[in-house]
């Protein structure tokens, strides 16, 4: 990961919408996705003849390493030369490459489908499977075109977007830490200072005994409740004990 340089805007002004509603590259790129995407279970890309890729990925200049990240709550029809699989992070990515004057994008007019966002939720949010390439803020604006592109209001209430994100959000030295407590200037929050973890992870997400005990599958809560103690008694705690 290291080795890529966000530079959103040297990445954008290679890239082109023709005529044809076609986004077209004026150089070599490639783009990346988890490869879990394309996995039936996950739902959030198809890997074929015909390609496509829920939009939010990573897109690289070949001659520089810059990368930008696309936002967009739909399906992405993409039209690669060739596919590879590259490993970063100890996690497989699809890699599609683009030769310049190659159409990338087939067409910018998309099929709204709504039960996408469930996907999304349940991939990057529940299960806390975040690409490399998102960070804080790429989280926080996950859902910014649910409405225009799936026709679905997840994402409007921004109050429960952006407490969701500082709630899976943590530091990378401490995860049961919230980056937002921790986190001392924009800096703190970079890709490299950050971790995620899944917003149902019993683990990390709940601090009560009660709700450990009583909120996932027994085992693992009674695990999380030995090895990750409460110091405080909660109000659920002193509701049941009165």
């Amino acid at each position: 990961m290291t080795k890529y340089k966000r530079n959103a805007e040297a990445v954008l002004s290679q890239l082109v919408e023709n005529n044809s509603g076609q986004v077209v590259c004026k150089t070599d790129c490639r783009i990346q996705i988890p490869t879990r995407f394309s996995e039936t279970a996950v739902g959030l890309a198809e890997i074929g003849i015909n390609t496509y890729t829920y939009g939010m990925f990573a897109i690289i200049r070949n001659d520089t390493n810059e990368y930008a990240v696309c936002n967009i709550a739909a399906l992405v029809e993409l039209n690669p030369f060739k596919v590879s699989l590259v490993t970063i992070d100890e996690v497989e990515y699809h890699e599609f490459y683009f030769e310049a004057g190659q159409v990338v994008i087939e067409n910018t007019s998309l099929v709204k489908r709504d039960l996408l966002m469930y996907n999304i939720m349940d991939e990057i949010i529940f299960k806390g499977k975040m690409p490399w390439y998102m960070d804080y803020e790429d989280l926080g604006k996950m859902f910014d075109t649910a409405k225009y592109h799936a026709n679905s209001n997840v994402g409007q209430n921004l109050e429960t977007i952006e407490f969701i994100t500082s709630m899976v959000t943590r530091s990378k030295q401490d995860r049961s830490k919230y980056i937002r407590a921790v986190g001392n200037s924009f800096k703190d929050f970079s890709l490299d200072k950050i971790e995620y973890v899944p917003l149902k992870s019993v683990f990390y997400s709940v601090n009560s005994t009660v709700n450990k005990l009583i909120g996932s599958y027994f085992t693992d809560g009674v695990t999380s409740a030995l090895v990750k103690k409460t110091d405080k008694v909660q109000k659920i705690e002193s509701i049941l004990r009165a």
